[in-house]
């Protein structure tokens, strides 16, 4: 469990990035510094927002440490509360007979309450050192384990501290179980664990007591992509493709492909100035097409072309002779 000051700088950061995001957010929406009447006026409103959040986070496990250890679960649930939140505020602003129109301020809080609040837990709260580290287990071997174990000991920036680095390899029969229970009885709670190994796979029942005692068992890839944000290569396998493989969701695809065209056509819209000012740059200073067009495997194995502007003279394939002649646009 999280001490009482690590809580207590978590829930000031996020209080205080609740407030500046509300802020923030009158400031882009009227392009002016909001008065202190409006900002307090639409304050009366969001103290009970913020209730609600620091309510929702709390259920998110946002104040539990590990949840902070694997980037990718904290970023979703980050914008789970904040999109949460939102909806709150969405259904009270409705019944509160508010000046300021609630619709462009809470999209606008949103983006900005998540890009905040993100960068405080990814990048501030763990050059902060907030409470005392975590005692972890890792067990596993091979380049990819090492790489990890090197990477997090000894390095404040993270929560936690290995303990103790098992490698299966040097280990007897049940040898795995027994070692595990005396770490965890001298304080570990965090198990990061490479099931993919045989020989862990074939110790696992006989890690059912532990795994049901309170200790937290993380499969070793996903730490490792939370870490590196890529699975190592070793783990990629048949079983990891079929449990990677994408499934049918209809309502999924088409909310999906609507925030695709929408945000594309909204990307189009603000650099198509952009875009025209480099076309024609491109087009009086060196001529020809200042457009190429990159080949791409996409969804169901079809191909598609990846539209750019051309930043180089010609394609030169990689051949060394063009190379010479090549040169930046």
């Amino acid at each position: 469990m999280p001490s009482r000051r690590e809580t207590t700088i978590l829930l000031l950061g996020d209080v205080l990035l609740m407030l500046a995001s509300l802020w923030l957010a009158l400031l882009v929406r009227s392009f002016a510094i909001p008065s202190v009447h409006i900002f307090a006026l639409l304050l009366q409103g969001f103290v009970f927002v913020y209730a609600v959040s620091l309510l929702v986070f709390y259920i998110a496990g946002l104040y539990e440490r590990r949840t902070r250890l694997v980037k990718r679960i904290l970023g979703i649930r980050i914008l789970g509360a904040q999109i949460a939140n939102t909806s709150v505020a969405a259904i009270l602003f409705f019944i509160l007979p508010l000046v300021v129109a609630p619709k462009t301020v809470l999209a606008l809080y949103l983006l900005i309450s998540v890009i905040l609040i993100s960068a405080w837990r990814f990048f501030v709260v763990p050059v902060l050192s907030v409470g005392e580290r975590e005692k972890a287990i890792l067990v596993g071997e091979g380049d990819a384990v090492h790489e990890v174990y090197s990477l997090v000991q000894g390095n404040s920036k993270y929560y936690l501290e290995f303990t103790e680095h098992l490698e299966p390899s040097k280990l007897a029969d049940g040898e795995l179980a027994e070692k595990l229970s005396a770490c965890i009885s001298r304080g570990a709670r965090q198990v990061i664990i490479d099931t993919r190994d045989p020989r862990v796979r074939n110790e696992l029942p006989s890690l059912y007591d532990a795994m049901l005692a309170g200790s937290y068992f993380t499969e070793f890839s996903v730490f490792y992509e939370s870490l590196f944000d890529r699975v190592p290569s070793a783990h990629i396998d048949h079983a990891w493709i079929l449990e990677n493989l994408p499934h049918r969701n209809l309502p999924y695809a088409l909310a999906k492909r609507t925030i695709d065209i929408i945000g594309a056509l909204a990307g189009i819209v603000i650099a198509a100035p952009f875009v025209i000012a480099a076309v024609l740059l491109i087009y009086i200073t060196e001529g020809g097409n200042p457009f190429i067009w990159h080949k791409r495997i996409g969804r169901g194995n079809k191909p598609f072309y990846i539209v750019k502007l051309r930043s180089m003279l010609i394609n030169d394939h990689g051949e060394p002779e063009l190379q010479k002649k090549n040169r930046v646009t």
